[in-house]
């Protein structure tokens, strides 16, 4: 299962714990030494994945894709479409309140964040390989659950 930006590896402990095998990548050098105490990681960016195609039988995306602007943010999903295997199942979440642009993340600094729309984000899932199962939203996430397409 790939953790597509792991951070500092909150998330890959959960997976771990759950019986999963576990890769994370982050582009940030600092998260993802921290997240290698938790699973296997490597420094990457999710735009352009060093992993093999159908690599993957599973894509965790939690609330990476927010930091990317989004044309690239559609470019990582196409790479995440890449790397799945037919069938595996990517869960995605995105922000869908707040303001795109730079702001203060604390404890992280200053990052980029991109708000989507669910119809817009529901597209972009879809225009990169994956068939939609599933999306739940609370008044500032959605998450997507949705499965890649044969290839």
């Amino acid at each position: 299962m790939l953790d597509a930006g792991c951070g500092p590896g909150r998330d890959l402990v959960r997976l771990t714990e759950r019986g999963h095998k576990g890769i994370g990548i982050d582009l940030n050098m600092d998260f993802a030494r921290m997240a290698r105490t938790h699973a296997s990681t490597v420094r990457g960016d999710l735009r352009r994945l060093p992993f093999a195609p159908r690599t993957f039988d599973a894509i965790w995306a939690s609330a990476s894709l927010i930091h990317l602007p989004p044309e690239d943010a559609a470019l990582a999903l196409r790479e995440l479409a890449r790397v799945a295997r037919p069938g595996a199942q990517l869960c995605a979440s995105v922000r869908i309140i707040g303001a795109t642009g730079w702001a203060e993340d604390v404890p992280h600094g200053r990052r980029w964040f991109c708000i989507w729309s669910p119809a817009a984000f529901r597209s972009a899932v879809e225009s990169a390989g994956f068939l939609v199962e599933r999306e739940t939203a609370d008044e500032e996430w959605i998450d997507v659950g949705a499965r890649a397409s044969a290839h």
